[in-house]
């Protein structure tokens, strides 16, 4: 009958490099044997760890009721084990089936009763893992709590900068971007710090409050002061000099990018590991630099090495993720976000 739909099976093939060294043959061979068209496989050439994958979008939409979808190992298809469940449940409820032909997915046919339960268990195996992430993150969290650390992103406006904003918008003649410029703030953070005629506000007062909590405290603690102790005092690194160079800034108007420089993490990958490092502007590698962002914030470190230009994230870098509470699994989202 005219504009009946037949349903089909549908090939999808990835490799993870685009330069060539890997081929998608094999694969296409184990789905052609198994009765998939020639026309209608779909092949990416992509890490699987990367969202874009303009093929198998397409293939995907492709896909109508009654249709199967043939992939030759189940780590083809999905970036994660999370990502595959989804894919597949959107699938059945659009009543496409799915068979994985090789592999430690092989049992799953989801058009069949058996591989229906098979691929139940991996669904149930993806909640429980995303639990896990959950209850870890959350532990990390309320550890950190416990120690002191708060989490987000450190403030921009500090006591020093607070007080340079009171006296310079007392001053009439002050120009209130050039001033905005020199302390690296915006206006919203300025004026929720202080008054257009350099009056505190709620925000600055907290700030000031904050700081003199935590300064009475450090005099009213030994442990953790030092005091008393000269050669402690000392010993103590000086906070605008870099650590790998040793360059510090001698002019008032560089310490605060410099100071912003030294905040960002980097992790180097050497010999198997990973490195964490601190550099300023002078020492900072300026090649293979991968920036690796939290989804919520944008924040993160800074990978630097051969292997971590581009795909994947080497194992050692998912082991400080992990230490650090980042979740990394559908996506990445720091700690402090998760």
């Amino acid at each position: 009958m005219e504009g009946e739909w037949s349903a089909v099976w549908v090939g999808y093939a990835r490799v993870s490099k685009d330069d060539g060294s890997q081929s998608t043959a094999l694969q296409r061979d184990a789905l052609l044997e198994a009765g998939v068209d020639e026309r209608a496989i779909y092949e990416d050439r992509a890490s699987g760890a990367k969202a874009d994958r303009p093929q198998l979008e397409a293939c995907l939409r492709s896909l109508r009721e009654g249709d199967t979808l043939v992939v030759w190992k189940l780590d083809r298809l999905g970036r994660s084990l999370r990502h595959l469940v989804t894919i597949v449940e959107d699938l059945t409820a659009r009543g496409v089936g799915i068979k994985v032909l090789t592999g430690q997915g092989a049992a799953i046919d989801t058009t069949t009763a058996s591989g229906k339960l098979v691929f139940g268990i991996f669904a149930a195996l993806a909640e429980f893992e995303r639990e896990l992430i959950s209850e870890r993150t959350k532990a990390g969290l309320a550890s950190a709590r416990a120690r002191g650390r708060r989490g987000g992103r450190p403030y921009k406006m500090t006591p020093a900068k607070l007080r340079l904003a009171m006296a310079a918008m007392a001053d009439k003649d002050t120009h209130v971007g050039a001033l905005c410029v020199e302390l690296d703030i915006t206006r919203q953070t300025l004026y929720r710090h202080v008054s257009p005629t350099g009056e505190l506000r709620d925000d600055g007062r907290k700030l000031l409050a904050e700081r003199s909590t935590a300064t009475s405290t450090a005099r009213t603690n030994p442990a953790s002061a030092n005091t008393g102790n000269t050669a402690d005092a000392a010993d103590a690194p000086d906070p605008l000099r870099c650590p790998d160079c040793g360059y510090r800034p001698s002019r008032p108007q560089d310490r605060i990018p410099h100071r912003q420089d030294l905040d960002t993490i980097w992790l180097h990958l050497e010999n198997g590991g990973v490195r964490e490092a601190r550099h300023c502007a002078r020492c900072q590698p300026h090649e293979h630099v991968r920036a690796i962002t939290c989804t919520r914030c944008a924040d993160g470190p800074l990978l630097t090495g051969s292997d971590g230009a581009a795909g994947e994230l080497p194992d050692p870098v998912l082991a400080w993720l992990d230490r650090h509470q980042w979740v990394t699994i559908p996506e990445l989202v720091c700690g402090d976000h998760a």
